[in-house]
């Protein structure tokens, strides 16, 4: 059995290696060293993983998407009911949209955080620019 953390942690350095525009970190590493470094990533991962993150990285996306608010960090659609529900076993989810991994934030944000609009001033402000 894989560890969730270490798949994301992989899936992540992978996708920093392969993926363009390349994250700073990266570009210390000669072409070579790169392709070591991404082989022995690779093999670290399942296969089912592994075609799924090609597929993904061979139409120009990454394969791991950071969900903030709701929201999947790759396509910025809202993510469905069923992933945000509290599980009993860590998962690892796909967004239905654009079939990125779905990587959760580290520290949960609850809705006595999240400080919303009040609506009668959302709908002045509407009023007043039209």
């Amino acid at each position: 059995m894989f560890n969730l953390k270490t798949l994301l942690t992989t899936l992540q350095k992978l996708n920093d290696l392969q993926c363009t525009p390349r994250e700073p970190w990266t570009e210390a590493f000669s072409p070579r060293e790169r392709d070591v470094l991404i082989k022995s990533l690779r093999a670290t991962l399942p296969t089912s993983l592994l075609g799924h993150h090609d597929h993904l990285v061979s139409e120009g996306k990454r394969s791991l998407a950071l969900v903030q608010n709701g929201i999947c960090g790759a396509c910025k659609h809202p993510v469905s009911r069923g992933h945000v529900r509290p599980k009993l076993e860590p998962d690892l989810d796909l967004c239905d949209h654009c079939g990125a991994f779905l990587e959760w934030p580290k520290t949960v944000r609850t809705p006595k955080d999240i400080k919303l609009a009040n609506p009668i001033d959302f709908r002045e402000r509407v009023f007043l620019t039209s």
